[in-house]
């Protein structure tokens, strides 16, 4: 689907010239992307993210709808229909993400990188959780100490880690930071909804958004994030 011309009701930021577009202006929606063109951008025959908007997002969760479809009902079913449920929410919410790209269901080894989110703020590769649970972590324990239900996590650590190098090695020749986020869905959260060490956290998807768009900027071109997209596209395709 393209682009349509419609009247904003909200304040939005043009992704072509990153310029805020206010409420009552008319502008172009891409439902897609969900991303808003401002009039003067949208006259212009060239838009940086014009390569990039072809490029395959893919799907968020599409190999565990696959599974799901495949199989019969039972126990492993209802796992995968969870898990499947907690990408897609996690995905809707990165998608709103103001100023930034997200790819979904990236191909990597024998399985997938659930989203990699291209923002100002750098990348940010994110694996969603579908658990239940109370989420703890001593005052001064590392996140390989923090348990959700009960249960430690080290394994899912592991494998953010696995991700994290292999996106870092992708993007290593333009210099921008990559870091990896453990998103839980369906989780009880304490008060302090944000756990962070070095170039890992952890968090629920709404306080993952607004900390991936809040932090310091290093890649604020639109034209960095259009490459980096491509870059990223190319070496993690969609399943």
């Amino acid at each position: 689907m393209g682009t349509v011309a419609i009247q904003l009701r909200y304040e939005s930021t043009c992704r072509v010239c990153d310029k805020q577009v206010q409420p009552g202006s008319t502008a172009h929606w891409d439902p897609d992307s969900k991303a808003v063109t401002c009039k003067p951008c949208s006259r212009l025959s060239a838009d940086p993210f014009a390569s990039a908007a072809q490029l395959d997002k893919g799907v968020a969760a599409s190999n565990l709808d696959r599974l799901v479809e495949s199989r019969a009902n039972g126990s492993r079913t209802e796992a995968f229909r969870r898990g499947a449920e907690g990408e897609h929410y996690v995905g809707e919410i990165l998608d709103g993400i103001p100023r930034s790209r997200v790819l979904h269901s990236r191909r990597f080894g024998a399985g997938d990188i659930d989203h990699v989110v291209i923002a100002p703020s750098g990348v940010w590769v994110v694996d969603a959780k579908n658990y239940s649970g109370a989420v703890t972590m001593p005052v001064f324990g590392s996140l390989s100490d923090l348990r959700v239900g009960g249960r430690r996590i080290h394994r899912e650590l592991d494998k953010l880690d696995c991700q994290l190098t292999a996106v870092s090695a992708a993007v290593a020749a333009d210099g921008v930071p990559v870091r990896g986020a453990l998103c839980f869905v369906g989780s009880g959260w304490p008060v302090r909804h944000l756990f962070v060490r070095k170039n890992r956290l952890v968090a629920p998807p709404k306080r993952l958004a607004r900390h991936i768009s809040g932090s310091r900027e290093v890649a604020p071109s639109i034209d960095d994030r259009a490459h980096l997209t491509e870059v990223i596209a190319e070496a993690f395709p969609a399943l």
